[in-house]
Order: structure tokens, then C-alpha cells, then sequence
């Protein structure tokens, strides 16, 4: 049996509630780009990375979740 969030009509829409998160944080992202410059993308690649490799190489799933948040904010 599926959970309700992997069927066919209900598995895309996950990706429109981040995107409400992203769009709605979006000043606050905007002003630290402003301030921090090329620091904010280098610092969310490092996340991504580092999310990725606490995750699978230490085998802590929940840290794979963060990857998500650094990943869909970075070309945000």
C-alpha cells in the first residue's frame, strides 16, 4: 500500500508547497544575496554536499531532507 503523497494525482503537488515556502522567504534571500554576495550560493552548495554526505555516508537519513531546502533555494 502507497501513502497518499506517492499516488498519481497527489505525488507532484509536495514541489508546489516548497515552492510557496521559497517564493514566501524570497526577501529574506534576497536581502542576505545582497549583503553576502557569492558567500550565500557557496555556502548552500556546501550544505548540499554536506547534507549528502552525512546522510549516505554516515547513513543518518533525516539529513537528506535538508539537501532539499539547500538544493531548491540555491538557483531560487
Amino acid at each position: 500500500m502507497l501513502p497518499p503523497a506517492a499516488t498519481v494525482p497527489f505525488g507532484p503537488l509536495w514541489f508546489l508547497a516548497v515552492y510557496v515556502v521559497v517564493v514566501a522567504i524570497s526577501p529574506i534571500t534576497i536581502a542576505l544575496h545582497r549583503r553576502f554576495r557569492w558567500w550565500v550560493p557557496a555556502v548552500l552548495a556546501a550544505g548540499a554536499v554536506a547534507a549528502d554526505v552525512i546522510g549516505f555516508g554516515f547513513g543518518i537519513s533525516g539529513a537528506r531532507y535538508a539537501n532539499i531546502a539547500f538544493v531548491l533555494l540555491f538557483p531560487h
